[in-house]
C-alpha cells in the first residue's frame, strides 16, 4: 500500500507504525523518487524511478555495502541523518542512470577476489604475500622465514592449493622425522610451530586445508609436547647461588643483565632492547615498549634492581641501551650452570622468577602482571575485577629481590679484588 508524499524527518519515521501484514510505503517531498517502505519488522530507505524506457528500484542499504566490502559494518540507517539519507539517494540515482549499478560492481569484485584466490601460489610466494599484508613484530617474522628455510624448505615450491588435509598430516610427521635424524629437535615442537605457519598461510589465502579441527572424528595429528621447564628450585636457595656466582663474574656487562633478568622476570628481547630514555628513577621505573603481547610493560623496580640499573646508564645518552652488547650471554650461562650443575638460559630464569613467586606466596594476578602475560579473553576475573595494584606489582618484584639478594648480604666481586691488586 502506497501513501501520499510527506516531508521526512527523524521524528515522524520514528512514529510510523509497523503494520500488521503487508508493507508501506511513504513518499519524501523534497527528495524526489526516495521513498520508505514499511513492513511489520522493517524500514527500508530505497529509491525508484524510470530511466530511459527503464525500472529502477534500489535500497539505499545495497550502495552502502558494496561501498563497503572490506568487511566494516558501514553506514547505519538508524543513526543516520536524513540529509544523509536524501544525498545517498541523489547519489545512487546518478550512479544507476551512468549503468554504474553498485550490486553490479560489488559481484565483479568478488568474482575477482575469488579468481585471484583460485590462481595458484606456492608456500614461499603464499608466505611472502602474507608477510607483506599482516602486522607482526621482526622477530615473529624473522622466525617464519627460519621457518621455511629450514623446516619448511623441501615443500617450498609446492602449492598451496596442493596442501590438503592428508598433505598436512604427512608433513608434520615428515618434519619430525627428518629432525630426529639430524639431531634438531626430539619433541617434535618445530614441527608443530612449521604446520601451524603452513595453516595459517592455507587460511589466509583460503586454499589448501580449510578444516583444521577434528575430521571425521579424528583430530589433526598434533605432536604432543612437554611445557619447557626448569630444575631451577628456590626452595633449594638456587637463587641466593646464582647471585653469588654472579658476583665473581669477570664481565660487569654481562653480569647486571642476567642480573636484571632474574630481578625483573623479563623476556630477553625486552630487557636488551630497553633504552635509557626508558628508565626513571626518580619513580623507579623501567618502561618496556610494545612487547610481546602488543603493549607496554612497566617493571617496577625493587632496590636491588635500581641499583644495577642506575650503574648501568651511568655516562650514557637516553637513545643508548642500558645493558649495551649484553644480547645472549652464552658463555656466561655455561659457566653458571657448570658450576650449580642446572641448565641455565635466559628463559629458564624467567620461569625461575615465576617459581620464586609461587614459593613467596605472592598473589597470583600479582604474578602474571610482573610477567605481563596478557588475560584471555575468558579470564574475566583478572581483566576486570582482580586487577593488581602498582603497589602489589612493587612488592612482588621486592619480595623476589629479597630472596636472591637479601639486604645487607655480602657479594664478592673478584674482578674488584684484581683490579686493585
Amino acid at each position: 500500500m502506497e501513501n501520499g508524499k510527506i516531508n521526512f524527518t527523524q521524528t515522524l519515521i520514528a512514529k510510523l507504525p509497523h503494520p500488521a501484514s503487508g508493507k508501506k510505503i511513504y513518499w519524501d517531498s523534497v527528495r524526489p523518487n526516495l521513498a520508505l517502505r514499511v513492513t511489520k519488522s522493517t524500514k527500508t530507505f530505497f529509491v525508484r524511478f524510470k530511466h530511459l524506457g527503464r525500472s529502477y528500484e534500489r535500497a539505499i542499504e545495497d550502495r552502502i555495502k558494496a561501498e563497503n566490502m572490506d568487511g566494516d559494518k558501514g553506514f547505519i540507517l538508524a543513526h543516520a541523518s536524513i540529509a544523509q539519507i536524501r544525498d545517498e539517494a541523489e547519489t545512487l540515482i546518478s550512479l544507476l542512470k551512468s549503468n554504474a549499478d553498485p550490486r553490479e560492481a560489488h559481484k565483479k569484485e568478488l568474482e575477482r577476489q575469488a579468481q585471484a584466490k583460485a590462481a595458484s601460489i606456492t608456500l614461499e610466494d603464499a608466505l611472502t604475500a602474507y608477510l607483506a599484508e599482516v602486522p607482526l613484530k621482526e622477530r615473529t617474522q624473522m622466525d617464519y622465514r627460519a621457518l621455511l628455510t629450514r623446516e619448511l624448505l623441501p615443500y617450498c615450491s609446492l602449492q598451496l592449493k596442493d596442501i590438503d588435509r592428508q598433505k598436512a598430516e604427512a608433513m608434520i610427521h615428515e618434519i619430525k622425522d627428518r629432525l630426529i635424524e639430524t639431531g634438531r629437535g626430539k619433541n617434535g615442537s618445530r614441527a608443530n610451530h612449521a604446520v601451524r605457519l603452513v595453516r595459517a598461510l592455507c587460511l589466509f589465502h583460503a586454499q589448501g586445508c580449510q578444516d583444521w579441527r577434528a575430521h571425521r572424528r579424528r583430530k589433526f595429528p598434533w605432536i604432543k609436547t612437554a611445557p619447557r621447564t626448569t630444575d631451577l628450585d628456590p626452595s633449594m636457595g638456587h637463587g641466593q647461588e646464582l647471585w653469588q656466582l654472579l658476583g665473581q663474574s669477570r664481565s660487569d656487562t654481562s653480569r647486571d643483565y642476567v642480573k636484571a633478568l632474574m630481578l625483573s622476570g623479563a623476556r630477553r628481547g625486552e630487557l636488551a632492547e630497553a633504552l635509557v630514555s626508558d628508565v626513571n628513577l626518580k619513580t623507579k621505573t623501567i618502561n618496556f615498549r610494545d612487547t610481546k603481547n602488543g603493549t607496554d610493560h612497566k617493571i617496577l623496580m625493587s632496590d636491588q634492581l635500581t641499583a644495577i640499573v642506575t650503574e648501568a646508564i651511568k655516562d650514557k645518552t637516553s637513545d643508548q641501551p642500558i645493558f649495551s652488547h649484553c644480547g645472549e650471554p652464552k658463555k656466561l650461562m655455561a659457566n653458571l650452570s657448570k658450576k650449580i650443575g642446572i641448565h641455565i638460559t635466559a628463559h629458564g630464569l624467567r620461569k625461575f622468577f615465576a617459581l620464586s613467586c609461587m614459593h613467596l606466596n605472592v598473589p597470583y594476578p600479582a604474578l602474571k602482571g610482573c610477567l605481563n602475560h596478557a588475560p584471555g579473553s575468558a579470564d574475566v576475573t583478572h581483566a576486570h575485577y582482580a586487577r593488581p595494584s602498582p603497589a602489589m606489582l612493587r612488592d612482588a618484584w621486592q619480595r623476589v629481590a629479597d630472596l636472591y639478594a637479601p639486604p645487607g648480604a655480602k657479594v664478592i666481586h673478584l674482578d674488584h679484588h684484581r683490579k686493585s691488586a
